[in-house]
């Protein structure tokens, strides 16, 4: 088996195992090798608003606030947006 990496029609990357003497072509019918499908998952309204409260609570609320605090906008985004994620891993059970 060998891993194919391949690009859908939505523009989405993706990699797949398919056999030895398979042509690259067959792989989206290979055996998908990708990340489990959590964006569809995710309640991006509830993330909108945690991210909204994240960046009052840093203070980021102009662009010299952001200038000011470098890397605020990093931690606003992993404060609003890795618990859900992960919960959305850990949900799916996989090992």
């Amino acid at each position: 088996m060998r891993k194919v990496e391949w690009t859908g029609d939505d523009g989405r990357r993706h990699v797949s195992s398919v056999r030895n003497g398979d042509p690259d072509a067959i792989a989206p019918m290979g055996i998908s090798l990708d990340p489990p499908d959590v964006i569809n998952g995710l309640d991006w309204d509830a993330i909108k608003v945690a991210l909204h409260n994240e960046l009052l609570d840093r203070g980021l609320v102009c662009w010299d606030d952001v200038q000011a605090r470098q890397g605020g906008l990093t931690a606003a985004v992993k404060g609003a947006l890795l618990r859900p994620l992960r919960d959305l891993y850990r949900e799916r059970g996989d090992k």
